[in-house]
């Protein structure tokens, strides 16, 4: 017995040591390695994982990066708009920056120890991190592009907003529910303080998001109030831009800031006013016509403002969700929130229950019915569920056709049957019928024969008789 219990406790240990090879195995790992600037400058700028530090760089320079062991992908990161630049895997090389995506995994194929990255044009690298096989940390951001339909439109003023007054949305609807939600942002950083445009990818990411944002050209600029911020952005402007993201992602839900500002910031008045508007005129062709050709019209089902006073929902941000390992949606906001590092100065906070609520909107408009639930999508059906209904029903279609014509194929040869038994029928028929002819037939010819053999024995015997009477008669 204790031979016995000692083995099996040398057998737990190793399966205990196998799984975690096992889980060690599927999880990717950073690998050092050597890179160099075609320039020969010094890259310690892009290997120290700052958002801070970065390498400008001309059209034809060249990284080559030199792996110490095997690699599956490269993380970059890039300091400024991305413009083309080309993958060298061996022979050949790879168009890559064409998603414009700021933070990008590149992903090989085959394993590698070695490639280079050549500029097609001028480029802004702030950090290079190396990944071999496996799952990759969470943090490593892997974008899909913007959404061709989105579910869920976030118009959000500024980067941060989008956590702030939408941060009961976010790691909901985009992380648990898996929903395609797209993000807008009205400002853009690149001419203001770039590091926004990094925390914003990183607030986007950790809540559950994982469509590439829109970012628009406008500058952050302060308004005290709505007109002023009409002034300074233009209001003409504003609403044809807001009128062509409803026209290109063609959202079922739209969401805009509070008409009131928040807290009166008049950038936040400006697009909530824009969003009122431009879900009235979405669906004319002839108003903002450049973005209704280029992508059609489009009617949104349900418009909410943030804290807008009617028809008011308020969402669940207190329910442990799956997706983040039992964190509520409130504690995944909050998360988010602190990785806009630079926005920590400001006395403003992530929660549901003060005058900013994260989870407190209301139904501006809607073509769908009124809400009867705390719900953004309560009487509509997502996307990627509408595609699966439609697969099923073109399946379902396909099947039936299928069946129908094998159906009509089993008619058609029961027909043929049906019509070779009939000839069948009528041949056998027709052969009994010759039978009973040849039968009488022969049966003639035999009485007749026999008649004939008859009248012959006959004839024979009257010659006999008369041949008999004649030699008497000589005698």
């Amino acid at each position: 017995m204790k031979k016995l219990l000692t083995m099996l406790g040398i057998l737990t240990v190793v399966f205990m040591v196998c799984l975690s090879d096992k889980v060690y195995a599927d999880e990717a790992t950073t690998v050092g390695g050597n890179i160099e600037l075609s320039s020969g400058e010094d890259v310690s700028l892009i290997t120290d994982n700052s958002y801070y530090t970065s390498i400008e760089m001309g059209g034809g320079t060249t990284i080559t990066v030199t792996a110490n062991s095997p690699i599956k992908g490269a993380y970059i990161v890039w300091g400024s708009p991305v413009n083309e630049w080309t993958l060298g895997l061996g022979e050949g090389g790879i168009k890559c920056g064409t998603n414009g995506f700021l933070h990008e995994y590149i992903s090989f194929q085959d394993a590698t120890k070695s490639f280079t990255m050549t500029m097609d044009s001028g480029n802004t690298i702030t950090d290079i991190t190396l990944y071999t096989d496996g799952e990759l940390p969470s943090n490593v951001q892997v974008w899909k592009p913007e959404c061709d339909k989105a579910d869920i439109m976030l118009l959000s003023s500024h980067a941060d907003d989008e956590i702030l007054f939408f941060g009961g949305i976010l790691p909901y609807y985009a992380g648990e529910l898996d929903l395609e939600v797209q993000v807008v942002y009205f400002s853009q950083y690149w001419t203001g303080e770039t590091i926004r445009e990094h925390e914003k990818l990183d607030g986007l990411w950790h809540s559950g998001v994982k469509n590439y944002p829109y970012t628009a050209d406008f500058d952050d600029i302060y308004a005290d109030n709505l007109e002023e911020a009409k002034q300074i952005f233009g209001y003409e402007k504003t609403l044809d831009f807001v009128v062509e993201m409803i026209r290109k992602f063609k959202p079922q839900v739209a969401v805009a800031q509070d008409e009131n500002g928040e807290y009166g910031h008049g950038t936040h008045m400006l697009t909530a006013a824009a969003m009122k508007e431009a879900v009235q005129i979405s669906m004319d062709s002839s108003k903002y016509p450049n973005s209704a050709d280029k992508y059609g019209v489009w009617d949104v089902p349900k418009t909410y403002l943030h804290l807008y006073g009617e028809n008011q929902v308020i969402l669940d941000c207190r329910t442990p969700l799956d997706s983040f390992g039992g964190k509520t949606t409130l504690e995944v906001a909050q998360e988010s929130y602190k990785l806009h590092v630079s926005q920590q100065w400001c006395w403003y906070y992530v929660d549901d229950e003060y005058e900013y609520s994260c989870a407190k909107f209301g139904l501006y408009r809607s073509a769908v019915g009124v809400d009867t639930g705390n719900d953004l999508m309560k009487n509509l059906i997502d996307y990627k569920t509408q595609f699966k209904d439609e697969q099923e029903r073109l399946e379902r279609e396909s099947i039936a056709a299928h069946e129908a014509e094998l159906e009509s194929e089993s008619i058609a040869i029961a027909e043929s049957i049906a019509v070779a038994e009939d000839i069948i029928e009528t041949q056998k028929n027709n052969d009994r019928k010759q039978t009973v002819v040849f039968v009488i037939v022969i049966i003639v010819v035999i009485v007749v024969s026999l008649a004939g053999i008859y009248l012959i024995m006959l004839n024979r015997a009257a010659n006999n008789r008369k041949k008999k009477r004649r030699n008497k008669k000589w005698k």
